[in-house]
């Protein structure tokens, strides 16, 4: 405020006026700067962009060289070489070479020691000649000659063959990081389309000299190489090529070099085919090194592209205003690319504008400098007489005194001092005569003044009965009256609290609610709405109470906010009740997450040992020649053990129900095939107990519907094998009908049905009703299960019975008909006897010897090789070794578990593309999405069934199974192995 002040006085005025000319002058002094500072900045920039390209591309035409002359030493030396006889080339070639079960040609394993020999590799389709052999073993004598040379400077060296997809080579183990090449390239790996292969052909390369491909992509190395390639050729035939790469990275790293500050390096063809771009370089390496300027949108890139073609000489440089940027370009004369260096404008313009600033800054500081002198001028000679002119006014409206002013001055203010003085004497008698007609006037206002006193002690004692506290606000001084029970609520004697202002009160708040508090008020009062908030007051004892504020703003005749009435209400027991409410609801929630982990745990321990019993069971009834008493004994501990399994199940479905767990996963099935599945089900469990099962579907049944199938299989499941279990005489009814859109499910029996008194027990969880239902198995659980899917669906159970007569059970749901989807062509039913092609590994890591003999037994009959480990470290250990092409990993084991023995082979760069099944009796949902976020291709609960197993087995290792009937005669094969690693 002083300051704005400052500037209305006659010194701030002139001061300001003086400040604004020099500003001005300032301001065209910076501009010219600018100017003259950008000319400059841009010259040098350019020169720099100019002298860096030129650079560049001696450095990188001279590598190029480098690589013609070592390749022009080994070419003479080839051809000398290959017009001599070489008689035992044949047995050498055998004894180096041999073809690996992928059908590629490869080192034998004693000469693959890539840091001892070049090493190479044959397509699997090739079929050596006499010729080929020949020309094979003088690669390799070259290879190991010169390539010790070679690869000081390159990162390998290496042959290859005119015609087919072949490579013989050394690659340096530190440059190339140890790349066994050879071993890692695919069988089918297509060579002879590559760039380094088709460079030396005589379409391609007419001159016959040496040239740069690339870059390109080497499965091997897993990055882009750039080759130098260069073709050999006798009496105008092509024999060989001879090629060394260099890394793609390397170049990049001497290219893109920060030498100019922000500037950009750019190196591609007069195709426009990027080979080094910082921006998109993961691009180039995401498309295996063929990405082209005109695939992006980039302005700078394709005006690059655009100089390239229609510039008449390079090296050229200038500035571009199309994309607004300085460049300069030059061509590699070996490989024929550009190399091109940019620098932004406004990078330019930027360094220019930082340089004008120094200028319009000393400027300021001179301007500075300036106005202080002349305001120590003006303060003296104007603004002191002016201020001693203005107290002595305001002297004269407050005290009535009139201090004597220097009227000798011969300037304007001596004269306006001096007419002063003699207005002061005259106002000044006329204040003497108001002040005694004032006093006449305040007897009157005395009275009035006792009768507030009174309306306010009637206002208070209101405020006591009450039992809140009262306040009345002045919203312009800041000053509170307070009544009401204040010591009883706040622990204040009334006459300390009595002098709270609106700060006393608000220093009371507790801190957290501070700002709340203080907020709604001023929201109150600008939006003149009632003032409503909560919050912790201090009392007297230190202590913190909750009050209820409320208040309603009062206005003038103008409507202006003048008061505020309120009352405080003490509400510190009701808090203390809703503390309680969330504290109870906690322990609620805390119990029910036990209840969950305890389900989670029980159902674990179960389903393990379950794993063992229905495996071997599931094995052993594979056995053609099991007697059949064996047979027998060997379903019915089959079936105990899938009913235990089904009561678990359950269990457990109830628990995701009550918790609202359970999900909806609609689907596309066919309702033909659903009611079918069902009625052929059940209808031979009927024919045992001599029942007569009727099914009856509406012909106007659509015939693909979508919904839940599997929550609805489970439902007819429990209604109708609740029917079968308690009817021993009669018949099953199973009713299929349309009902307004909805499609209606109804399961009818001729049992023992249900009193009409125990009607309302029957959906409660482990209740039972009847005469018989502790003569029954089962866990009580179906009918509440199969009632909350029916409602999570969308449908409401009903049940009406008649004692001693039947039951009848329906329901509705709304299954809307969709289009037939593309049917899948299903496996056939015929037990699995084996596979096609090589043997496969599998290794099995579970910390229990039972579920890992189940495994074996499935799995080494069918022709798998298979390892165990007990725990996840015994497994990342096997891996190396044993190079499963499947690993089944239990979730659950000591030492290192399989949730984070997944994520330790899915980082590891052998084991990345490894298949991961994960195998755990875990039953919840977020079990299963936590084992597939880890990195498991895929889930199997146990128990499972050993199609299951073979099925993922299938999917993921691309497997094509042998059923036994489609095997018509006995298999010549070996016997399956069944090799055993146990740690």
């Amino acid at each position: 405020m002083r300051i704005k002040a400052y500037w209305q006085t006659l010194v701030g005025k002139a001061l300001l006026k003086i400040a604004l000319g020099i500003t001005l002058i300032i301001a065209l002094a910076s501009g010219v700067s600018y100017q003259i500072l950008f000319k400059e900045i841009e010259r040098r920039a350019v020169d720099q962009l100019r002298e860096y390209a030129v650079q560049r591309a001696k450095f990188h035409e001279a590598h190029f060289a480098l690589a013609r002359e070592f390749h022009q030493v080994i070419k003479q030396e080839f051809l000398r070489r290959y017009q001599e006889p070489s008689p035992d080339f044949e047995r050498r070639f055998d004894q180096l070479m041999v073809r690996y079960p992928d059908g590629a040609l490869r080192n034998r394993p004693e000469y693959a020691d890539i840091t001892r020999y070049s090493t190479g590799w044959i397509h699997k389709d090739v079929r050596p000649n006499p010729e080929f052999k020949r020309l094979w073993m003088l690669f390799f004598d070259l290879s190991e000659q010169f390539s010790r040379l070679t690869t000081t400077r390159f990162v390998n060296l290496y042959f290859l063959h005119p015609t087919e997809s072949a490579n013989m080579g050394y690659d340096d183990p530190a440059r190339s990081n140890q790349v066994h090449w050879a071993a890692d390239t695919p069988a089918d790996w297509v060579l002879n389309q590559q760039d380094s292969f088709l460079m030396a052909t005589p379409a391609r390369n007419a001159r016959r000299e040496t040239v740069w491909a690339g870059p390109e992509y080497e499965p091997a190395y897993r990055q882009l190489l750039v080759p130098a390639v260069t073709p050999i050729d006798l009496n105008g035939e092509h024999i060989a090529t001879v090629a060394s790469d260099t890394l793609l990275d390397d170049l990049e790293a001497s290219i893109l070099r920060a030498d100019i500050p922000g500037a950009a390096h750019t190196v591609f063809r007069d195709d426009g085919r990027l080979i080094i771009d910082r921006t998109y370089q993961p691009k180039i390496i995401e498309h295996e090194g063929i990405y082209f300027i005109q695939q992006t949108s980039d302005a700078r890139l394709r005006a690059l592209l655009a100089l390239t073609t229609h510039a008449p000489v390079l090296p050229d440089y200038g500035y571009n205003p199309d994309a607004d940027q300085y460049y300069a370009i030059s061509r590699l004369q070996g490989p024929r690319w550009y190399f091109a260096s940019t620098l932004p404008g406004s990078l330019i313009r930027s360094e220019a504008f930082k340089a004008a600033q120094w200028v319009l800054w000393a400027g300021f500081a001179s301007l500075a400098l300036v106005l202080a002198v002349l305001a120590m001028l003006l303060h003296r000679q104007i603004a002191v007489p002016l201020r001693q002119l203005l107290v002595a006014v305001r002297q004269m409206g407050q005290q009535r005194v009139l201090i004597p002013l220097d009227t000798t001055r011969r300037d304007e203010i001596g004269k306006l001092a001096a007419a002063f003085t003699i207005a002061a004497q005259s106002v000044a008698d006329e204040i003497r005569q108001r002040d005694w007609n004032l006093q006449q006037e305040s007897s009157g206002r005395m009275q009035a003044y006792q009768a507030l006193q009174a309306s306010e002690t009637r206002y208070r004692v209101v405020a006591e009965q009450t039992g809140h506290i009262v306040y009345d606000y002045d919203l312009s001084s800041g000053r509170i009256d307070w009544a009401g029970p204040i010591p009883q609520i706040t622990g204040y004697r009334f006459q300390e609290f009595a002098e709270l202002n609106i700060d006393g009160w608000a220093e009371r708040i507790h801190p957290d609610d501070r700002a709340q508090a203080l907020q709604a008020l001023r929201q109150a009062r600008s939006e003149f709405r009632k003032y409503q908030v909560e919050y912790r007051f201090r009392r007297a004892d230190g202590s913190y109470i909750y009050l209820e504020d409320e208040g309603v703003l009062l206005t003038d005749i103008k409507d202006r906010s003048r008061r505020m009435l309120g009352t405080m209400k003490d509400i510190s027991e009701r808090k203390r009740v809703e503390q309680a409410l969330r504290e109870a609801k906690e322990e609620a929630d805390k119990a029910n997450r036990a209840k969950s982990r305890f389900l989670a745990d029980i159902s674990h321990e179960l389903r393990t040992p379950l794993n063992a019993i229905l495996g071997y069971a599931q094995i052993l009834l594979r056995d053609a020649g099991l007697a059949q008493k064996a047979h027998g004994g060997l379903t019915i501990i089959q079936q105990s053990g899938e009913h235990l399994l089904g009561l678990i199940n359950d269990i457990l479905d109830l628990a995701k129900i009550e918790s609202n767990k359970l999900d909806v996963q609609s689907e596309t099935f066919d309702l033909c095939d659903f009611v079918q599945g069902i009625a052929g089900a059940f209808a031979v469990r009927a024919k045992q107990k001599n029942l007569h099962f009727r099914t009856d579907a509406d012909p106007g049944l659509p015939v693909h519907v979508r919904g839940d199938e599997r929550k609805l299989r489970q439902i007819l499941f429990n209604l109708i094998g609740n029917a079968i279990k308690f009817t021993d005489a009669g018949e099953i009814g199973f009713a299929i009908t349309t009902d307004e859109g909805r499609i209606r499910f109804a399961v009818t029996d001729t049992g023992c049905g249900i009193r009409a008194e125990e009607l309302s027990q029957l959906f409660q969880p482990f209740g039972r009703v009847g005469e018989r239902s502790q003569a029954t198995e089962g866990a009580g659980l179906g009918l509440i299960i199969s009632r909350r899917l029916v409602e999570l669906l969308g449908g409401v159970l009903s049940v009406e019975s008649t004692f001693g007569q039947g039951s009848r059970f329906w329901f509705a749901l709304a299954l809307p008909a969709v289009a037939a989807p593309t049917r899948i062509e299903t496996a056939p039913n015929a037990p699995v006897i084996g596979y096609r092609g090589p043997r496969r590994r599998v290794l099995i890591a579970d910390d229990k010897r039972e579920n890992r003999a189940v495994l074996v037994d499935m799995l080494a009959p069918l022709g798998f090789k298979v390892a165990e480990a007990a725990n996840g470290q015994a497994a990342l250990d096997l891996v190396g070794p044993f190079q499963p092409d499947a690993v089944l990993m239990d979730m659950r084991m000591p030492v290192l578990d399989g949730l984070e023995a997944t994520r330790r082979l899915r980082q590891s760069e052998v084991a990345r593309e490894l298949v991961i099944i994960a195998v755990s009796a875990s039953a919840y949902g977020h079990q299963r999405a936590q084992y597939l976020a880890a990195g498991a291709d895929a889930f199997l609960s146990k128990p499972f069934r050993q199609d299951e197993l073979l099925e993922l087995l299938r999917l993921h290792l691309k497997l094509d199974l042998v059923h036994a009937d489609a095997v018509s005669r006995q298999r010549d094969d070996e016997p399956p192995s069944c090799l055993l690693y146990t740690s």
